[in-house]
């Protein structure tokens, strides 16, 4: 008890000692300290092992090599023959915080891919980025042979949006769970934190817009964004979210094809686990499953595809 005491009084005086050093720092070198607390902010926290483990059926881990970096992946079912589900975690999580949604799709006969985003779970690297994110779905999805649909949560759904916002046919259904709109906001919460003045505030994301490679302005999804998600959407927010706050839910519920599931008291993670949460995301991505088009053969033996078939859906809970 006492050397735990004496551990978390070092950690502490250790986290008051770096928040003084910022604070001279943003005065003195103010651009290095910027880029310092820049760089703190893409760095990434992992949960130990025994957290990451999946309790329920195993999977098949594979690791996959991408632009950005390796990643570690995990297969249920046959992902090149079988209508295959994509779950995507959020930043500093992990790919088992989505395992409750795996038996249900199995059940309907669904492949299941999941993986540890860079930086994230069991894939090497100890940095990320929105950008890498967004690569790292937009990659896996191209190694899909039948992709059906794609249940993410948090700043992975906001990936997942990103890219169906610029190839919206890339899977017939998505659902977003918790999605952020503004990644500005967490970053200066992190530089405060960090002991970050307000004057130095501008700096940080100059140096963070840097390091990502892109203005985080074009990061930014509002509601000239959410028009362009014309793909069907299931966007599922909690009113009690402190980390994401149900108004960023409101935003992407108003693309053209979404649909908004309101709970009440599950806050960000939790709702991962919800017995409703999962039904409702499973069953949206089975009514917009579209089968294979049917292959006719004319008299003359030339084949023609039939009229594609499409889900009749009443969408009570749609937004406009």
């Amino acid at each position: 008890m006492f050397t735990h005491t004496l551990k978390a009084t070092g950690r502490s005086l250790l986290f008051s000692a770096g928040r003084a050093g910022v604070r001279v720092g943003s005065v003195v070198t103010p651009r290095r300290t910027a880029r310092h607390v820049a760089q703190r902010f893409f760095k990434t926290d992992r949960a130990t092992p025994e957290r990451r483990r999946f309790s329920a059926e195993p999977p098949h881990v594979l690791t996959m090599s991408l632009a950005d970096g390796p990643v570690v992946a995990y297969r249920w079912g046959d992902t090149v023959r079988a209508p295959t589900v994509m779950l995507v975690h959020g930043w500093n999580g992990w790919a088992q915080q989505l395992e409750h949604f795996v038996a249900p799709l199995r059940a309907r006969g669904y492949a299941v891919l999941a993986f540890d985003h860079v930086a994230h779970g069991a894939s090497p690297g100890d940095q990320a980025t929105l950008p890498i994110m967004i690569r790292t779905v937009s990659a896996l999805l191209d190694e899909v042979h039948h992709p059906v649909g794609v249940i993410s949560h948090s700043l992975g759904a906001a990936a997942v949006a990103a890219v169906l916002a610029e190839y919206p046919e890339t899977v017939p259904a998505a659902v977003l769970i918790a999605p952020p709109t503004d990644p500005r906001p967490f970053l200066r919460w992190v530089a405060r934190g960090l002991g970050a003045p307000d004057t130095l505030l501008d700096d940080v994301q100059r140096e963070a817009e840097a390091h990502a490679g892109v203005p985080m302005a074009e990061l930014v999804a509002d509601e000239e964004f959410a028009r362009r998600l014309t793909t069907p959407l299931l966007v599922v927010h909690d009113t009690k979210d402190a980390e994401v706050p149900i108004t960023n839910g409101h935003v992407y519920a108003r693309a053209p094809n979404a649909r908004l599931l309101v709970t009440d008291g599950l806050g960000h993670r939790r709702i991962l686990r919800d017995l409703h949460v999962v039904d409702a995301s499973v069953r949206f991505i089975a009514e917009h499953r579209q089968p294979p088009p049917l292959t006719l053969v004319t008299p003359s033996g030339v084949p023609s595809h039939a009229r594609e078939h499409r889900d009749m859906l009443t969408d009570v809970g749609a937004m406009a």
